[in-house]
């Protein structure tokens, strides 16, 4: 994704709309997601001193599995964000190199959604996930496993001191 800004380093201060959409096709593999349909990106964007400044909206859904049943999840992102771009020589921490008078989003937006991507997916709050015996999902069916301590866990033997 990208926009072009020589109107508004042009014109310093005055704020510009802008509406995005486009399809992750090389940006499931750096997040480690996949993505289902396309991401949007909407918002409003202005110069000052020479940099440029966006705020706006992103939007998307992750096709992913419940951590614990493996489950499908759709989990939808939408993220308000800001950012800041500036030339090379006045690149700085959380500052993003403007390319001429375009903004190159594709990094921006990565950065944001992976700031934003949870470690654990979940289909519910209160999923019961796998027996780690049968595998049976405990959302559906009851199974007569001992899940019990079997003496394998090496933390055991700190149980009787709590």
């Amino acid at each position: 994704m990208k926009i072009d800004v020589t109107a508004a380093l042009d014109h310093p201060g005055e704020r510009y709309a802008f509406s995005l959409q486009e399809s992750p096709v090389d940006w499931e593999s750096p997040l480690g997601v996949a993505f289902l349909g396309d991401i949007s990106f909407s918002g409003e964007y202005w110069s000052e001193k020479g940099s440029v400044y966006i705020t706006g909206k992103i939007a998307a859904t992750v096709d992913a599995q419940c951590s614990r049943c493996l489950a499908p999840v759709e989990y939808p992102l939408l993220l308000s964000v800001e950012g800041k771009f500036a030339r090379q020589e006045d690149i700085e921490n959380d500052v993003y190199e403007m390319a001429g008078k375009q903004l190159f989003l594709d990094r921006f937006i990565l950065d944001e959604i992976s700031l934003a991507l949870p470690s654990q997916y979940l289909c519910s709050s209160d999923c019961k996930g796998l027996c780690p015996k049968c595998g049976v999902n405990r959302n559906f069916e009851q199974c007569d496993c001992d899940v019990s301590s079997n003496g394998l866990n090496p933390f055991e033997k700190l149980k009787g001191l709590f």
